[in-house]
């Protein structure tokens, strides 16, 4: 059974299709800490990015980046910081299943490496997402590739915007000069600290399955297993996706579906031994 048939057109919500590769013995119970060491114990790439170029990305270089993203939801980005006093709700004081208007929202205009770098660490750390800026409001944050008109009007309405480019190999931003407002994305988190400092809102997920979706795990992943890696490609909600195939013991290969064809995704699949999990909505 092919997994792309599997998951069809809305991956995050089919885990309960896939039968006998399902396990139900694996408790569903892995805290964001705990992924975020699980990952850090894996010298092996566990993603491999085709977009502007091929990079791959091993265990640890993706635990800081979780670490170092969620360090700065935690602290300079958190709606709470001068909370106290005043007695405003905010995301760390609200319950995970409340009324999503209540909830710090992240919408990310970026690309798909990017996209799971941030949306894994926003969901365990207990904001959602979204796909439309323009639903955006005071404390809110946008991550972009492109500082555009929806970006100006995030901004006036109170949101953060940061900007991150959509290559790899840089270390700030390295378009336009940014308007006033506009934080650059890459030096923010990079000010950030590799391990986790920042506690779990009380109120977030209990564990990253919890905040992802996620109701069943996959086997463990064996040498006799039919793919150990699975290629990404077009596909809204890849977050329970990676998070699923990676506590199997499973990598990932992300292709960025502004530059490459189906085809040419197909192609890169096979070279990288993965099974081709894509949207058959074009």
């Amino acid at each position: 059974m092919r997994l792309k048939q599997v998951f069809g057109r809305n991956p995050a919500l089919l885990f309960d299709e896939l039968g006998e590769h399902l396990s139900t013995t694996i408790p569903l119970m892995t805290t964001f800490p705990q992924l975020i060491s699980l990952l850090a114990t894996r010298p092996s790439p566990q993603m491999t990015i085709y977009s502007q170029e091929r990079v791959e990305f091993n265990g640890p270089v993706i635990a800081r980046w979780f670490a170092k993203v969620a360090n700065l939801l935690g602290s300079d980005l958190a709606p709470n910081l001068f909370d106290g006093p005043f007695g405003f709700e905010t995301p760390s004081t609200v319950p995970s299943d409340s009324n999503n208007e209540t909830r710090q929202t992240l919408c990310l205009a970026v690309g798909p490496w990017q996209e799971l770098a941030w949306s894994v660490p926003a969901l365990a750390m207990g904001l959602k997402l979204c796909s439309d800026s323009a639903t955006l409001g005071v404390s809110d944050i946008l991550v972009t590739d492109s500082v555009d008109e929806a970006s100006r009007d995030a901004l006036k309405r109170g949101a953060w915007v940061l900007a991150q480019p959509r290559t790899y190999l840089t270390f700030s931003w390295n378009g336009e000069p940014l308007p006033d407002g506009v934080l650059d994305a890459l030096m923010e988190v990079g000010a950030q600290s590799d391990a986790l400092d920042v506690p779990i809102p009380q109120r977030a997920p209990t564990s990253v399955e919890e905040a992802c979706g996620i109701t069943h795990l996959l086997e463990p992943a064996t040498a006799s297993s039919e793919s150990q890696r699975i290629a990404l490609y077009q596909l809204d909600h890849c977050a329970p996706i990676a998070v699923t195939h990676w506590l199997s013991g499973r990598s990932l290969v992300l292709i960025d579906p502004k530059l490459y064809s189906e085809q040419e995704a197909q192609r890169i699949a096979e070279s990288e031994g993965a099974s081709l999990l894509h949207d058959g909505a074009h």
